[in-house]
């Protein structure tokens, strides 16, 4: 796929919308217990990512060769859009709090690749020189 993180930015949306409805209505999670907060954090996380996904494909379409840290943090967001807020959101909407032990790889993995465009910022700017 040519560009693969525009698809992650819109099923990213696209998931964080419906899970956010699901939360509301169906659900009906009140967000001040801990699995409300945990589900509507998951949610908020999702919808961030995916229109950091969004940015980072246009920027990415923008340059004239790859950037090694821009491809990183692209794969790092998907895994963490998957592992954090995917794992937080199926096991409350399932009731698997089992498969909430991957949110903190996915936390992790958000960092980094927020990390990783801030290391692309530094080498395209030593490269620019």
């Amino acid at each position: 796929m040519k560009n693969w993180e525009l698809f992650v930015a819109g099923s990213g949306g696209v998931a964080g919308t419906i899970a956010g409805a699901l939360g509301a209505h169906a659900l009906a999670l009140d967000p001040a217990t801990p699995a409300g907060h945990s589900f509507q954090t998951a949610v908020n996380y999702l919808l961030l990512h995916a229109v950091a996904m969004l940015g980072l494909a246009a920027y990415r379409a923008l340059q004239p060769r790859p950037v090694l840290p821009l491809t990183l943090a692209a794969v790092l967001f998907t895994a963490g859009m998957i592992l954090f807020s995917g794992s937080l959101i199926i096991a409350t909407a399932a009731g698997w709090p089992a498969l909430k032990v991957s949110a903190p790889w996915g936390g992790c993995a958000l960092i980094a690749g927020w990390a990783a465009i801030a290391a692309a910022a530094l080498r395209m700017r030593r490269v620019a020189r």
